[in-house]
């Protein structure tokens, strides 16, 4: 993450730090522990498959564990259909039909568009 350095390396305040890093910038890992020393007892972070995932994160900290739900069974079930293509870009819809109902044999469309 150099290029992150070059960018705005030059603000005021940028490099003063007084926590014993090496660097301005710091893993979510070291945020977990930092924000658990201060109290918090679950910290959680955004991640994914996505290049930009693995450099830009959302990190949260909770005063206490999150409330983990009960299993609530399936009331549906999901596809995932190409709502549209844009040049290579392709827009994914998520439908959902009710688990008790019967799923039309022949594709349905998602929604109509003005081109």
């Amino acid at each position: 993450m150099f290029w992150l350095d070059i960018v705005v390396g030059l603000f005021e305040g940028w490099w003063l730090f007084e926590d014993n890093r090496t660097h301005a910038l710091v893993d979510e890992n070291h945020w977990e522990r930092e924000m658990k020393a201060a109290g918090f007892k679950k910290v959680l972070w955004t991640d994914g498959k996505s290049p930009e995932s693995k450099t830009v994160r959302i990190i949260s900290a909770f005063k206490s564990a999150p409330v983990v739900a009960k299993s609530i069974p399936a009331k549906a079930v999901l596809e995932t259909v190409v709502y549209k293509t844009i040049g290579e870009t392709k827009i994914h819809a998520d439908v959902y039909y009710p688990i008790n109902s019967d799923q039309p044999k022949n594709k349905m469309p998602v929604g109509k568009h003005i081109t």
